[in-house]
């Protein structure tokens, strides 16, 4: 039986453990905190908006291969991921045809976060909290993976998911690209995929608090414009506007990109414009 390792507990980590267990891999799940799925449990306001109801490919962006990005999303047809969650989480999902997206009839991401861990303990994953993974590397047969208390554990295969540079309190701290990093991987420069759009000076200060239904448009590269529930909090556009509109300010033009590169804003590498996930 090949043994699988899995770093981090979130969302995909979850995910990949329940698939490689349920695939007949003797897996083990490893997360650094004592619960696990903190992301989850910010996601959508506390709500968790688990998928669009519809996938729109327009809006999610990469600085990695485009086409590997749309294989991806067509891999996995978002009904049958619906009926994953539903049918075999148990988690009912309610439509919010306003946003376009799907949530949790409890409107409860604990149910979402604890129903991921709970299927992948059923599969027989072996979830181990409070874990942190300081290093790993390729050896002969497989991969050595040492803990911060010292232990050295080895795997046939290895699956990083340790999550990106946005939230360091909930994990996602950037040690698990750094690490890659130090093996020679590849690694795309990271920009902000979630961030209030702001101006100088504003036009928006008497609007702060605010929350209107708005349309904004980004149009110096390619023209991009969404509409939605907009946040104004001292002057900039936040929240939903921010997400919504993530993917058209990326795709502004090179010299937007690289301003951003050269700041070394923290965060994802790839996101879609509708997650609001705060990956």
């Amino acid at each position: 039986m090949p043994r699988v390792i899995v770093i981090g507990a979130g969302a995909a980590g979850s995910m990949a453990a329940i698939f490689a267990a349920r695939g007949g891999a003797e897996t083990v799940l490893l997360e650094g905190s004592v619960d696990g799925g903190r992301k989850i449990l910010i996601s959508g306001g506390g709500r968790c908006n688990i998928l669009p109801m519809v996938v729109d490919e327009s809006r999610y962006v990469t600085d990695s291969s485009p086409n590997v990005m749309r294989k991806m999303l067509r891999a996995w047809p978002v009904l049958e991921q619906r009926a994953f969650f539903e049918d075999d989480l148990g988690i009912p999902l309610a439509e919010e045809h306003e946003s376009n997206k799907l949530f949790p009839v409890s409107n409860k991401a604990r149910d979402v976060r604890d129903g991921l861990l709970h299927a992948a303990k059923s599969a027989g994953v072996r979830v181990l909290h409070d874990h942190r993974v300081v290093s790993f590397a390729q050896v002969a047969k497989g991969w050595d993976v040492t803990l911060a208390n010292g232990e050295s554990l080895h795997c046939d295969r290895l699956v990083v998911a340790s999550g990106g540079l946005s939230v360091p309190a909930t994990g996602s701290d950037g040690a698990g690209l750094a690490m890659l990093e130090r093996l020679g991987y590849e690694l795309h420069p990271r920009y902000a995929a979630l961030t209030p759009i702001t101006a100088a000076p504003s036009d928006y200060t008497e609007l702060s608090g605010l929350s209107l239904t708005v349309t904004i448009t980004a149009k110096s590269g390619r023209a991009c414009t969404r509409r939605g529930i907009q946040r104004f909090v001292d002057g900039t556009v936040d929240a939903v506007a921010r997400c919504r509109l993530g993917g058209a300010v990326k795709a502004t033009g090179r010299a937007h990109r690289e301003r951003r590169r050269s700041r070394r804003v923290a965060g994802p590498v790839g996101c879609c414009a509708d997650c609001g996930c705060g990956s």
